[in-house]
């Protein structure tokens, strides 16, 4: 029944780093913070363990599915659009990590059971975010995409890294554990590149370098 709590208190924590603060229906009400708690008391009946399995794994493929597919999206506007050549090289290193884990996922999700169907949606935050990327002007897109992407990532590594700890489901804890390395990855790519980059970004003169200082 610990296990149990532990498995309530990860999904809280998935839930929240799915969507920014005030998003609706990314955190649970007070109320079912009270409840799952309230499972999870020795004084509860003992539920089959399969229904409250299924459902804990549901909601992770549900929240990881579609950060995959945000991700995959953001990656091919980077390529298509980035400025700069490091920019160009961490979103297509977004665009195959977040492939790959797209289809491990899937696997992992098919190994769980019962087995999870796949059918990501994205959030309309995501959505938004898409948007601003398209809608970036060519000189600003980089910091736009930059900027976004950091927010992004944290909030995903957040999740996988709550899961592989607190995960339901073995084969989707396991998946969890591996898409988080490249997530940690790109992380630290993301924070030298923000650093590099000037915040208003000019094209750049033969054999020169972006002053990091400013």
């Amino acid at each position: 029944m610990r296990n149990r709590a532990l498995i309530a208190a990860g999904l809280i924590v998935a839930l929240a780093a799915c969507g920014p603060p005030g998003q609706e229906g990314s955190v649970p009400e007070a109320g079912e913070s009270n409840e799952a708690a309230n499972a999870a008391a020795p004084s509860a009946p003992t539920a089959a363990p399969g229904p409250a399995t299924a459902a804990g794994g549901r909601h992770y493929v549900e929240l990881a599915g579609a950060a995959d597919t945000y991700m995959i999206e953001a990656g091919r506007l980077g390529v298509e659009r980035a400025r700069n050549a490091g920019v160009r090289a961490l979103a297509q290193k977004m665009l195959d990590d977040h492939r790959r884990s797209a289809g491990a996922l899937g696997r992992a999700a098919g190994a769980a059971d019962p087995a999870i169907a796949t059918a990501p949606s994205l959030t309309p935050y995501q959505v938004e975010s898409l948007e601003a990327l398209r809608a970036a002007p060519p000189a600003a897109f980089d910091r736009v995409f930059l900027g976004r992407q950091l927010e992004d990532q944290e909030r995903l590594l957040t999740l996988l890294t709550a899961y592989a700890i607190n995960g339901d489901v073995d084969s989707l804890r396991r998946q969890a554990s591996e898409a988080a390395e490249p997530v940690r990855e790109n992380l630290s790519r993301l924070r030298g590149l923000i650093v590099e980059i000037p915040f208003e970004e000019a094209p750049a003169k033969a054999g020169t370098r972006p002053n990091p200082a400013r």
